[in-house]
């Protein structure tokens, strides 16, 4: 395959070359072809897609993604602008924020709870082959009324960041433009370590080969994770589960996480968040010349310098840590 080409000059130049030769794992589920620059992108996509199909986590859970109220569609579940709820759509969150701007009031009506508890949800997963449709729709009752792991569905390649995913609270509700993860085990740790995963750096890099303009739920269940340790699995569940819960809304979920909840300083959310990165890129077994590759990808104002510094050097920390 040729290269991304910005100008039609470029493209002529690289179709007259050899092109870029693609391993099998780095292709999409049926085929499609990544976004990549050079082989050395190709080595790596393939190095990242060699773990276990996102629904599957990283053998450790399960998970299928889910399209609450339709912002169209169910519109007329909201429209009086009355409600004890919020409803929440992909703007109301960031990476580990949960800040909920641009939230509207929405009823708790039996319309809504019927919208909201889907009558065969999770059909298109990889995992419908797994669970039967009762299956899946028990799951779906149970994560209602708790805190949910939600993504943006609407999103952009050359965004600052690809995927942006955060804890929403309990007892809001969600459009389809906020697109949240049934968990088929009810683990909170399998949440948080999930969520670290897709706030991550390497997944970011993967997810950025094959998104364009959504996160659909296709393109999601068809990236990989990588296999976790005891240690790193616990490791990325408490780090992220400190940095979710920020409130007292999530007062009970951090208990059972066993960890702190409230404000964090910047300087430790962002400590926080350097060693996800670094436990992501070690468990995905990056070499310091391939987690150069990823942050390439990366302008400097969505990672700075200085956490770039503090990020490689804390990889470098894990990586003498694991020949030690």
């Amino acid at each position: 395959m040729a290269g991304v080409a910005e100008s039609a000059a470029e493209f002529d130049a690289q179709s007259h070359r050899t092109g870029i030769a693609l391993e099998p794992s780095a292709l999409g589920p049926i085929l499609e072809v990544p976004l990549l620059r050079d082989q050395h992108a190709a080595d790596l996509l393939a190095k990242l897609r060699e773990g276990e199909p996102f629904p599957y986590g990283t053998g450790r859970w399960r998970c299928f993604p889910v399209a609450e109220l339709h912002e169209t569609a169910d519109a007329g579940l909201w429209a009086s602008g009355r409600g004890g709820r919020e409803l929440w759509k992909g703007g109301s969150f960031d990476q580990f924020e949960p800040h909920g701007a641009d939230v509207r009031p929405i009823p708790a009506s039996d319309a809504v709870l019927a919208k909201a508890r889907k009558k065969r949800p999770g059909g298109g997963s990889l995992l419908a082959e797994d669970l039967t449709v009762a299956e899946r729709a028990a799951v779906v009752a149970r994560e209602i009324e708790r805190p949910r792991v939600a993504f943006r569905d609407v999103t952009n390649r050359t965004n600052a960041r690809t995927l942006l995913a955060a804890l929403v609270p309990p007892g809001t509700f969600l459009t389809n433009k906020a697109p949240y993860l049934a968990f088929t085990d009810d683990r909170p740790s399998d949440r948080m370590a999930c969520l670290a995963l897709m706030n991550s750096l390497p997944f970011d890099w993967q997810a950025r080969r094959f998104v364009e303009t959504n996160v659909n739920f296709f393109i999601l269940e068809g990236l990989r994770l990588p296999e976790l340790s005891d240690e790193t699995y616990d490791r990325l569940a408490e780090l992220a589960g400190r940095l979710s819960c920020v409130d007292d809304r999530y007062a009970d979920f951090a208990a059972s996480l066993g960890v702190e909840h409230g404000p964090l300083a910047p300087e430790e959310r962002e400590r926080m968040r350097v060693e996800i990165d670094a436990l992501a890129a070690t468990a995905w077994r990056l070499t310091a010349d391939e987690l150069e590759l990823v942050l390439s990808d990366f302008t400097l104002d969505a990672v700075p310098e200085a956490y770039r510094e503090r990020l490689r050097a804390h990889h470098a920390e894990l990586a003498e840590r694991a020949l030690a």
